[in-house]
């Protein structure tokens, strides 16, 4: 074989080797409700409510939350128990993705507490009866969609908002379902995406009232909405580990110049 095809063959070779390799620093799902779709993995969903208004319900088996009769009524999702990222060996941060079938009831009706998709070290039911439950949820962290202002932002513990996202969030395609999806890193750096958005989001920036290390050793799934008999359904929430980079994949294309070098 010409020494020519021994280096193509030899690069393929090692190409494929570091793609294998590279692979196999798999994310770790810590928890996934699909809302009976499936098994969970990790806690299950429970409800959660500041009990003001009636007729609300937030139905795990389902995904449907559905708020009270009353403007200050919340309901939504959070976490029976708390996932610890910091367990998982090589993890350099989590993503939250939360896939919303659509709002069917009342999307206008939603108030200046909006709707949140994020986590939260908090895996109790009890709140303290103010609207913005995610505010009593220790270690708060994720998305805001404003209904009024009609714009999201990245949201941290305590009602300190991070970063505001671009204008331009209708309540059309708040409708028609979306996804929220976020990633928090060691370096506490963080990023956000959305797919189905007017305006979609895709934001990062850094971490300005909490850090990585202290949250991502207790945290669960959480979302909640404030308004007057608002219907959203949730079809899919998972909370993953970011896998630390392989040697293979830091290898690189100088890497396999290298490789190739020494071996003609």
């Amino acid at each position: 074989m010409k020494t020519h095809n021994k280096r193509a063959a030899l690069a393929t070779t090692l190409g494929l080797s570091v793609g294998l390799i590279a692979s196999s620093q798999a994310a770790t799902v810590l928890q996934s409700n699909d809302f009976g779709a499936g098994p969970d993995i990790g806690p299950a969903l429970q409800q959660t409510t500041n009990s003001l208004g009636t007729g609300g319900s937030s139905d795990p088996s389902t995904g449907v939350i559905t708020t009270g009769a009353n403007n200050t009524s919340t309901y939504g999702f959070n976490s029976s128990g708390l996932v610890d990222v910091t367990s998982v060996a090589g993890a350099t941060g989590f993503t939250v993705e939360w896939v919303v079938t659509g709002i069917s009831q009342n999307v206008d009706a939603i108030q200046s507490n909006d709707m949140f998709f994020g986590v939260t070290g908090n895996a109790s039911t009890s709140t303290t009866g103010v609207p913005n439950l995610f505010n009593n949820s220790g270690n708060a962290i994720g998305i805001k969609l404003d209904v009024i202002n009609l714009q999201s932002s990245f949201f941290e513990v305590g009602g300190a908002q991070n970063a505001q996202m671009p204008a331009g969030l209708t309540t059309a395609s708040m409708e028609d379902g979306f996804i929220i999806s976020f990633t928090v890193n060691d370096d506490n750096t963080w990023s956000a995406t959305s797919t189905g958005l007017e305006t979609e989001i895709n934001s990062s920036g850094t971490l300005a009232q909490t850090t990585y290390a202290g949250i991502a050793s207790g945290l669960g799934a959480y979302t909640s909405v404030q308004g007057n008999s608002v219907i959203y359904t949730v079809d899919n929430v998972t909370i993953t580990t970011v896998p630390e980079p392989s040697s293979a994949a830091l290898l690189g294309f100088g890497g396999l110049a290298l490789v190739l070098r020494r071996r003609k």
